[in-house]
C-alpha cells in the first residue's frame, strides 16, 4: 500500500477523472485477471452513473476498438503492461481517435500507449 501510495500521482489521477468525466463512451479493457477487473471497473462506474461496458475478450476488443472516437476514453488494466492482445487493440483505438487512460507498470508498453497512466507497480 505504501508504494501504490507512493508511485500515486495526483495530477495524473485528476486528468484521468477528467478525461473520464467528459467521455461519452467509455470502454473497458483488461485480459485475464485484468479482465475480471475490467468487469469490476463497469459495475464501479455504473454505480457512479457512468455507462460503460467492459470486454475482457480480445475479439470483442478488436470490436470495439475502430468504433471508438476523438469523444471517447478506452481505459485500459494491465497488471504486466505488456499483453500483446491489448497492446494490439489500444494501437486499433488510438487510430480511431480515442483517448486512452490505463492503470498499469509504469513504463509499460500499455503506459506509454496510453494518453495518462496511473502507475501500478507490484
Amino acid at each position: 500500500m505504501r508504494e501504490a501510495r507512493h508511485d500515486l500521482d495526483l495530477e495524473t489521477l485528476r486528468r484521468v477523472v477528467e478525461l473520464l468525466a467528459r467521455a461519452r463512451r467509455i470502454d473497458v479493457y483488461g485480459y485475464g485477471g485484468s479482465g475480471f477487473l475490467a468487469g469490476e471497473t463497469q459495475h464501479c462506474l455504473a454505480s457512479l452513473g457512468v455507462a460503460s461496458v467492459a470486454y475482457s475478450d480480445p475479439t470483442l476488443q478488436m470490436v470495439s476498438a475502430p468504433r471508438l472516437t476523438a469523444e471517447d476514453v478506452l481505459f485500459v488494466l494491465s497488471f504486466s503492461g505488456r499483453t500483446s492482445y491489448l497492446i494490439s487493440n489500444m494501437e486499433i483505438a488510438k487510430k480511431a481517435g480515442a483517448r486512452i487512460v490505463s492503470i498499469s507498470a509504469g513504463g509499460s508498453v500499455v503506459a506509454s500507449l496510453a494518453d495518462e497512466n496511473i502507475n501500478l507497480n507490484a
